[in-house]
């Protein structure tokens, strides 16, 4: 895993798992992930769900990514540096 991996294994990249271990603990995460959307409402749910959605459509460092004119994906311009004070 990268650097800057914010991914569900990310915390564990330090450890030097087996094989065997990343699988396990794949397995745990799913089935607790499976357990906590059966205690949710369905309006819980769609509340995750477009949260999830909005995250997605997010950039780098959480900026939201604007279509070009082609419809490819690019991050939000940056803001020029504040000029020093005099």
């Amino acid at each position: 895993m990268g650097v800057g991996n914010r991914g569900p294994m990310a915390a564990f990249a330090g450890l030097n798992l087996t094989e065997e271990q990343r699988t396990k603990l794949a397995e745990l995460r799913k089935k607790q992930h499976e357990e906590f959307l059966n205690i949710l409402t369905a309006e819980q749910k769609k509340s995750l769900e477009d949260a999830r959605a909005n995250r997605e459509r997010r950039g780098p460092e959480g900026r939201p990514q604007r279509p070009d004119n082609d419809g490819a994906e690019k991050p939000a311009e940056q803001k020029p540096a504040a000029a020093p004070a005099a």
